[in-house]
């Protein structure tokens, strides 16, 4: 009953179960994939003037690219780049994604550079991996400048913000198929003047490390918690120890482990807030403009958690997003705490899914929230009450400056 464009004629009939993975999508199968998202995100995406472009417009432009490519990886990478019109953190294709193989090291924007933050350690050393340091600076991928590169991937990248887009453009620098090698060209640390060219190997996989303590106290009375890595059992353990500190350090600078939000939430604050309004889209019509929503109140009460009562700083960067934001939202809403950090994603509320064949899926935000006091929250993010920008020196001086500060801060209090 629904107005589909006439190019679904020849793929109505076929669904994301008919697709066989072991063979390549037919033109049907791709139009198919191709009109279930662009539906999909017509009718239920939250966000649409969001959207950079005219969304019919959008569509016509699409036909030919995914059905011209020239294989399945392609067009899934073609989808992805129609999902990044969005401007959502949220919008990717499940299998499209290019390969995540990367070399042994890590770099991040420092200062406007892609700059080495990490070496790998264990891995088997050869001249190249081994003449580098962390602080080093990478100017050119593959021959072309890093600047360019960046400029590429930002365009298909999924972010609501651009710290959140510039962050994952970052990390996609240097990836790609396992065992391929990436050529670069890097400056040394004394000497920005001379540079020179090493090849790396891609042989690692990115993976959250949670070998390290998620909890260790600096001081007799200062406790420092990664909220990123601790578990459930191990915060809910650690409880009444964490009572004894007279400050919190809580590290959110990612995603949330499987300790849910209203369970930090209680502990830091237990009082009954509405800490958000969640609109979610409801189809009444075949008209997509006249959209209606479900729109509810989102409290927090009174838990089962005696509240701990001593300061607490938390901190933050553009690598939390989505429940992260969420947990950081009722945290500022207690105005008992400082933020101390970078802007986060600006990307939060539930996901909805589309099957498409492969078999894939794509996803979008699914539902629109706004803070307890009504303003809107996609695309802008939690705002720290001390913003921190890491420095191409401090990580050269093994520094974590975003924790210097939220110390700092913490001991003032």
């Amino acid at each position: 009953s629904l107005a589909l464009p006439d190019a679904l004629g020849d793929a109505i009939s076929l669904s994301a179960q008919d697709a066989d993975s072991q063979r390549s999508l037919t033109r049907a199968e791709r139009l198919l994939g191709l009109f279930k998202i662009w539906n999909a995100i017509r009718y239920f995406y939250p966000f649409p003037e969001m959207i950079e472009g005219d969304w019919d417009d959008i569509l016509s432009e699409f036909i030919p690219r995914v059905t011209e490519v020239l294989g399945d990886r392609e067009y899934y990478h073609e989808l992805q780049h129609l999902l990044a019109s969005l401007n959502d953190g949220h919008a990717y294709v499940g299998i499209g994604f290019p390969s995540q193989w990367r070399p042994p090291i890590e770099i991040k924007e420092i200062e406007g550079q892609a700059v080495i933050v990490a070496i790998e350690a264990g891995q088997p050393l050869y001249p190249d991996l081994a003449s580098l340091k962390v602080g080093m600076i990478i100017s050119e991928v593959n021959g072309q400048s890093v600047d360019d590169h960046i400029d590429t991937l930002v365009k298909w990248v999924p972010g609501a913000t651009e710290q959140h887009r510039r962050l994952i453009a970052f990390d996609q620098l240097l990836a790609g198929k396992q065992g391929t090698n990436v050529l670069m060209r890097v400056e040394d640390e004394n000497d920005l003047s001379s540079s020179r060219k090493v090849a790396l190997m891609r042989t690692s996989y990115p993976t959250n490390d949670s070998s390290a303590s998620p909890i260790s106290w600096l001081c007799d009375d200062i406790c420092y918690v990664n909220l990123t890595t601790i578990d459930y059992p191990g915060f809910a353990k650690a409880t009444d120890e964490l009572r004894s500190a007279s400050g919190l350090i809580l590290d959110l600078r990612g995603y949330p482990s499987e300790v849910g939000a209203g369970m930090i939430h209680d502990f830091v604050f237990d009082g009954d807030e509405n800490v958000a309004w969640t609109h979610l889209p409801l189809v009444s019509s075949p008209d997509s403009y006249t959209q209606t929503w479900k729109i509810d109140a989102n409290r927090t009460d009174e838990g089962s958690i005696v509240a701990y009562d001593g300061e607490v700083v938390v901190l933050t960067d553009a690598r939390a997003i989505s429940a992260s934001e969420w947990l950081l939202l009722g945290l500022q809403l207690s105005n008992r705490l400082l933020i101390v950090g970078g802007f986060t994603a600006g990307t939060t509320g539930a996901i909805t899914y589309v099957e498409i064949p492969g078999p894939a899926y794509a996803g979008f935000t699914g539902v629109k929230v706004m803070r307890g006091d009504g303003t809107p929250f996609q695309g802008i993010g939690i705002i720290p009450d001390v913003i921190v920008h890491p420095t191409i020196q401090g990580i050269r001086e093994g520094r974590d400056e975003i924790f210097e500060k939220g110390l700092e801060v913490l001991q003032e209090l």
